[in-house]
């Protein structure tokens, strides 16, 4: 069980720098800064944001990105959801 919270930071960490490099710097840290992947499997991806602002800014905004991004690390990508935290 471990091993699998190593590899879910490794992929949001790849995700991140993906993203990070397409984004204005400011954009980024308002938005990705504080978040993480609390879960990912086929059935769902849960991203763990730090408020409802950043929570509802990614599910409108980056949300396509974020899924896009998520498979090209190589992530089954079901349903996203964002988890205050």
């Amino acid at each position: 069980m471990k091993g699998q919270g190593v590899q879910q930071d490794d992929i949001w960490q790849a995700v991140l720098g993906e993203i990070e490099v397409s984004l204005s710097r400011g954009s980024f840290v308002t938005w990705f800064k504080n978040t993480c992947l609390l879960k990912q499997d086929d059935d769902v991806t849960i991203i763990g944001v730090s408020n409802i602002f950043v929570k509802q800014h990614l599910e409108k905004k980056y949300g396509d990105l974020i899924e896009s991004t998520l498979r090209k690390q190589g992530a089954n990508v079901g349903h996203i959801e964002y988890k205050i935290t």
